[in-house]
């Protein structure tokens, strides 16, 4: 689903929605993503908690939701792709909202089973993989969208249903619900009161974690400020960024490449960088202490967007575009293999985690959707008083220095947070000890 996802964002929904709409396909492109970012997050807060408390039947609590969620986010993925110039703007914008929210319902099943099957000291490594993963089908999916024709999208759609199909296979045969470790049960879904009193019920759990940890508040508000720094890079990234502060004509190894094809050559670029050093990062946390590779993610992410930076004062060669994506591609790697296994850590209750998988996702969410109207209007403004100063690409060095900053603050904050240390410091271990009162 990584695939279709990244597929349909970076490629095919900008290319489907100028059709749909003509010439004028920005604001429309904006209020579908908005939407979709938004009911992920009603989702999130809702099913998260619900998860933890009903089931479809007897036989387990997240694997119904986890097979009944992805199937409907692939349908929907599908039909975007295959059909998408054909559909109305509105059931366009639709299927997008169903299938986002879909996707992160099955992405909080299958992460909220962790703790039944993947004990602590292997979290950095499961969170490594599962990081890997992430990149490797979002780099499916950027080249499988460059490389089929545009003119076959039903071969497209049709590709990537397949991908996801067995994606979604193997998560079910990867996973097991063991018994809950404590008495509490999970209500059979048919007897779940829908009224006023069940959404009391589940507005209320949304700040227990908060109350109940002290390390969950450090680690959620490190996560966001991190999202927010590197999201306002990528986001930010584009033809926009190519036209302005990249040396023409763009020349790749002695071939002169157009603005399209040097940022599909970034992306890819920065996504086999990520992918490379993923897994490799989660193992050496589990050894060395997850705090520690925070640290290290965290100064590769820094390096990355001051390099970055530098293009916003002075134009650079293509070349050199690439190479600074290596290394901030490097620093977002290793900060998702260290980020969930951190994360769980902190959780307050081992029967909760979808509950706290869901408020832990708002972290990555929240930023999703501020971050567009933000590097708007710091390009807009910061390029317009750059112009003044001889500095018309003022707007881009200011968000890459934001991002800079923004990650600092965010490891400072790790640095409150009392677990994710090295083994032989760790004073807590084994299944009874996963999770840390405050």
């Amino acid at each position: 689903m990584s695939a279709s996802n990244t597929a349909l964002l970076a490629v095919i929904m900008p290319t489907q929605i100028k059709v749909i709409t003509g010439n004028k396909p920005t604001a429309a492109l904006a209020t579908i993503t908005g939407f979709g970012f938004l009911f992920s997050v009603i989702s999130q807060l809702f099913i998260g908690p619900l998860m933890d408390k009903w089931t479809f039947n007897t036989n387990g609590k997240k694997l119904p939701w986890l097979v009944g969620s992805g199937c409907i986010s692939i349908f929907c993925f599908g039909v975007l792709i295959a059909f998408g110039v054909n559909l109305s703007l509105s059931f366009y914008g639709s299927l997008w909202v169903i299938g986002t929210s879909s996707a992160e319902v099955s992405y909080v099943a299958f992460l909220s089973m962790w703790p039944e099957y993947v004990s602590e000291k292997n979290y950095g490594s499961v969170s490594g993989w599962t990081g890997a993963s992430i990149f490797i089908g979002s780099l499916l999916g950027v080249v499988l969208a460059g490389v089929v024709p545009s003119s076959s999208p039903l071969l497209l759609s049709l590709t990537f249903t397949a991908t996801s199909i067995s994606g979604l296979l193997l998560a079910i045969g990867s996973v097991y619900e063991r018994p809950l470790i404590s008495n509490s049960q999970p209500s059979p879904l048919e007897n779940i009161p829908f009224s006023l009193q069940l959404f009391i019920c589940i507005t209320k759990q949304w700040m227990v974690p908060f109350r109940e940890s002290v390390d969950f508040r450090w680690a959620w508000c490190y996560k966001f400020l991190n999202q927010l720094g590197w999201l306002m890079v990528l986001k930010s990234f584009g033809f926009y960024m190519i036209l302005d502060c990249v040396v023409k004509p763009n020349v790749v190894f002695g071939r002169e490449v157009d603005d399209g094809t040097l940022v599909l050559l970034f992306l890819i670029t920065a996504l086999i960088s990520a992918a490379s050093v993923s897994n490799i990062s989660g193992i050496l946390a589990d050894k060395y202490g997850r705090k520690r590779m925070v640290y290290t993610a965290s100064l590769f992410q820094i390096i990355g967007s001051l390099l970055l930076s530098n293009m916003g004062v002075v134009e650079q060669g293509a070349i050199k575009l690439l190479l600074y994506s290596v290394v901030f591609g490097i620093g977002i790697g290793s900060y998702v293999s260290v980020d969930f296994a951190l994360g769980m850590e902190c959780f307050p209750s081992v029967d909760n985690y979808a509950r706290d998988i869901s408020i832990w996702g708002l972290a990555t969410t929240i930023p999703g959707v501020i971050c567009l109207p933000l590097v708007g209007f710091i390009l807009e403004n910061g390029n317009q008083a750059g112009s003044g100063v001889a500095l018309p690409n003022l707007g881009y060095f200011l968000i890459f220095a934001i991002c800079s900053v923004l990650v600092l603050i965010s490891t400072l904050l790790v640095s409150r947070i009392s677990v994710g240390n090295p083994p032989s410091k760790t004073h807590h271990s084994g299944q009874n000890n996963m999770v840390k009162f405050i």
